[in-house]
This record gives C-alpha cells, structure tokens and sequence, in this order.
C-alpha cells in the first residue's frame, strides 16, 4: 500500500470514528430531552437499545399455537398473544395515537409473513374502519400496519374495503354471535377490478373470534379474490 493510500484509509476510519461518536451524542442528548421508552412496558432504554427493551425481548408472549381459525381465509397469521404488555401496547397504539409504533410492529409482523406464509401474495389490504373512528384516532390501525408489511416486503398495497356503517367496537358484543351480527353487511368491495383474480393479504391488528376478519374475506371471495391470507398483530388464546 502506498503512502497516500494508507494516508487515505487512516482518514476515513477516523471520519467513520467521528461519525460513529457524533451519532451516540446526538442520542443521548435526544435521551436526555425526549428519552426514548420500550414499546411494550414503557421502561426508558438504554443507549444500545432500539424499541424494546431487554427484559421483554425474552418474555413477549409469541403467538406459537395452531393458528385462529377464520372462515374464508387460506390461514391467518398472528404475531403475539393478545394479553399483557402486548394488549397495553396495541390500546396505546389504536387510541393514544402511538403511530409511530407501526414501525416496529410491522416489521415483526412482514417477518411473521415471510415465514409462515406458503402462498406467493399479489397485494396487501387492511380492514377498513369507519370515518367516525378515523376522527377519533387520527388514523387506520390496520392500515398503517398494512403500509409497514409492504413497504418491507415490496407488496404492492390495494384498498379493497370500505365500511359503510359506524358500527359498535366488537370488543363490546359478548359472544361470537353477536360478533358476526354486528358486523354483517357494513363493508363493501372498492374497486374490485384491481385485484379480481388475485391472492390478497389482509391485516388487522388483532383477531379474537375472527367474525371481522371472516366478514372481509366473504366481501373480497365473493367480490372475486382468488384468495385471502389474514396475517394480525395479535391473536388472542383459542379459549373463546
């Protein structure tokens, strides 16, 4: 190696040194104004960590159960039990305007895709929420989440449903019956010549007895998707 060459190289580790050093500043002073915290138990992080802590990295509640049974769905895909500091962190994530949580979750959420997903996807969608709750949240859950899983994995992403009526939350309705009663006939296909004959991928961020998630693949099968693939946030336990 010839001495400028050498010279060369010595300079641009120590920029990359500079850089590297700038950038842990800059971080720490973020943290001392605006400290970041874990997603899921609200604990500040440490300088080496990103999202999550530590600690929940070993104990989050991975979905690793057979799979929530939806009615129309080639398998639906979910990422988390919905229970502890998982469900804390979707109700921050819905209602208290956490969006920049998509982010992480979507990413989990395209990984869980990737690996559990057989079938070779045309287009991403979401479930649909009325223009009510979008006042209310500022955002589509779903939606946002839908975004992350295709910009991650370069889904082409198609709106496919749009609710017709500000029906009451699910969460409400004590029992699978009424869960598929309350949502019967409030969506309806958008622009089904888009995606006629495709495979879809349809996200939510949590599915319980899986009345919504069945309900939009009866609109999207019946509308002519060749199939729809569910892939959720989080499931809750098989117990309902």
């Amino acid at each position: 190696m010839t001495r400028s060459a050498a010279l060369g190289l010595e300079v641009q580790t120590r920029t990359r040194g500079c850089r590297q050093v700038l950038k842990k500043l800059w971080l720490w002073v973020l943290d001392l104004f605006f400290p970041r915290k874990c997603i899921f138990c609200q604990r500040i992080l440490e300088l080496e960590e990103s999202d999550v802590c530590a600690e929940c990295q070993m104990e989050l509640p991975i979905y690793d159960v057979t799979p929530k049974s939806v009615t129309g769905a080639e398998a639906c895909i979910s990422v988390f039990f919905y229970e502890k500091n998982v469900r804390e962190a979707i109700l921050r994530y819905k209602f208290g305007r956490k969006e920049i949580y998509a982010q992480y979750f979507g990413k989990l959420m395209a990984a869980a895709y990737s690996a559990k997903c057989p079938q070779t996807i045309d287009a991403i969608t979401w479930v649909p929420i009325s223009k009510e709750r979008m006042r209310e949240r500022g955002f589509n859950q779903a939606q946002r989440l839908a975004e992350e899983v295709g910009n991650s994995r370069n889904l082409p992403l198609i709106k496919t449903l749009k609710k017709t009526e500000n029906n009451p939350a699910q969460s409400q309705m004590q029992s699978a019956a009424q869960r598929r009663a309350n949502v019967r006939g409030v969506y309806l296909p958008v622009d089904p010549q888009q995606w006629v004959g495709k495979q879809l991928l349809l996200v939510d961020d949590v599915v319980t007895t899986g009345s919504t998630l069945a309900e939009c693949c009866r609109v999207l099968l019946t509308a002519g998707a060749a199939g729809v693939y569910c892939l959720t946030l989080a499931a809750t336990r098989n117990t309902e």
